[in-house]
């Protein structure tokens, strides 16, 4: 017999959890149990903390605890994505696989960029698109399968259950049982809550899951977390009309206790191994940067250097190989020894797309603004903030970054105006700055 908590709340689902990563580890490895998932609110933020902290567990105790890396979403039914307050339906996703895990990650970006309001918001299409390699599960009694039930709309829930199952492979969507000794909004207890979700299931032929959804540690973190709340909803202790949560048992139980509170459904508890046996997801740590468009027969470490070589060339004349200069302290050292000390350094780290991504931004940027090489050197000496405010932070391009800040300039040009300055942003130049930067954005994004 074994237990696995798969619907987990860290301290990355800000001012609501508060359950430290490694802690969670450790507890998981103290408890025997194989496996532990992250499903903050609507974030990834905490899956390379967590797959560091199953690694430290690993070398101090010996025990390994396979990293599950999920989400909760907030689901919406409303496909238009209205800019108004609508009901938000909870549901959980865990990346089976490195291509569920890279589509999990795109459907909460794109449910952070495209869809915010009030919550990161994804719809059933959304879904659909993203659906590969995911096993989702009905989440908890703010899912929309356990808010139908609770309506009463019994032949609801069955209809998204079934329209959910469609969605992913056969075996991949879960239903969720859970038993904290709360009421739901129609006063129904979740053991009747449990009996429906159970018959739903095998009427579907759908497996069922145990979880507790735990927001902290152990149970004696309760009124810590609820102090939190407070912060976080702005609210006091003392508040009888507050947002809180009803007992003090959303904490990280043992697999014992998981087996009493649902000791009318076993086989829920033993899904949960085999629904962690199917994850099986390697962080690949090496391809954090994007990757720079590269001529024909070149490597990134090659045309790093090229550059590199070519900027000292300009700036110490054709020798620059014997050229010999001195540091801070003032010890000679020759430009090619510097040279080949901070160049070995960006290599090991990983860095040339990096450097060759600015150094192409800068240029496509100073040629759109037809920048002569006086000019430019009397423009960026001036004591005035260039027009566009992510000079310094060319990274963060994308395009929606770009049209803001294009759109932004083109304001600042027409107030210089009206006040009679002759430095402007050439608005000529904003559509052929924004090809260039849209062309650029592509290199701004992993692949």
């Amino acid at each position: 017999m074994a237990f696995a908590h798969l619907h987990c709340h860290t301290e990355y689902s800000l001012l609501d959890g508060a359950t430290h990563i490694y802690d969670m580890v450790k507890r998981a490895a103290d408890l025997d149990m194989p496996a532990v998932a992250i499903t903050d609110h609507g974030v990834m933020s905490g899956v390379p903390e967590l797959d560091e902290a199953c690694r430290k567990v690993k070398n101090e105790t010996g025990k390994w605890v396979k990293p599950i890396f999920g989400c909760e979403i907030y689901f919406t039914t409303d496909s238009e994505l209205k800019k108004q307050k609508q009901k938000l339906h909870h549901m959980i996703l865990l990346a089976k696989n490195n291509t569920g895990y890279h589509n999990l990650l795109k459907l909460v970006s794109e449910s952070h960029v495209d869809n915010f309001y009030y919550r990161p918001r994804t719809t059933f299409e959304m879904l659909q698109k993203y659906s590969e390699g995911i096993i989702a599960t009905s989440a908890c009694i703010a899912g929309i399968i356990p808010r139908c039930i609770d309506d009463g709309a019994f032949a609801e829930a069955k209809e998204w259950a079934q329209k959910f199952a469609t969605l992913y492979e056969p075996g991949d969507f879960y239903i969720e049982l859970q038993d904290q000794g709360i009421t739901t909004n129609a006063g129904m207890s979740q053991y009747e809550m449990n009996c429906k979700l159970t018959q739903l299931a095998r009427e579907l032929g759908l497996q069922t899951i145990a979880t507790n959804d735990f927001h902290y540690l152990t149970q004696e973190d309760a009124m810590a977390q609820d102090i939190m709340l407070c912060i976080g909803t702005n609210a006091t202790v003392t508040q009888e009309k507050r947002f809180k949560f009803p007992n003090d048992q959303f904490y990280m139980k043992t697999e014992e206790e998981m087996r009493q509170a649902l000791k009318d459904f076993p086989e829920a508890c033993d899904n949960t191994v085999l629904l962690a046996e199917k994850c099986n997801v390697e962080l690949e740590r090496d391809e954090i940067l994007p990757r720079f468009p590269l001529p024909e027969g070149y490597t990134e470490e090659m045309l790093f250097r090229e550059e590199i070589e070519k900027g000292l060339e300009h700036r110490y004349g054709p020798d620059w190989r014997n050229v010999v200069i001195a540091d801070n302290t003032g010890k000679e050292k020759s430009v090619l020894e510097q040279y080949e000390y901070e160049a070995d350094i960006i290599i090991q780290q990983g860095f040339p797309a990096y450097f060759l991504i600015v150094r192409a931004w800068k240029n496509i940027f100073l040629h759109s603004c037809g920048k002569t090489n006086a000019r430019r050197k009397r423009w960026t000496t001036q004591r005035r903030k260039p027009a566009i405010g992510f000079w310094r932070q060319p990274w963060r391009c994308s395009r929606q970054f770009c049209a803001s800040a294009l759109l932004a300039a083109a304001q600042a040009k027409r107030k210089r105006r009206s006040r009679r300055s002759t430095a402007s942003f050439p608005s000529s130049l904003i559509p052929a700055t924004m090809r260039h930067l849209s062309l650029l954005a592509k290199w701004a994004v992993p692949t």
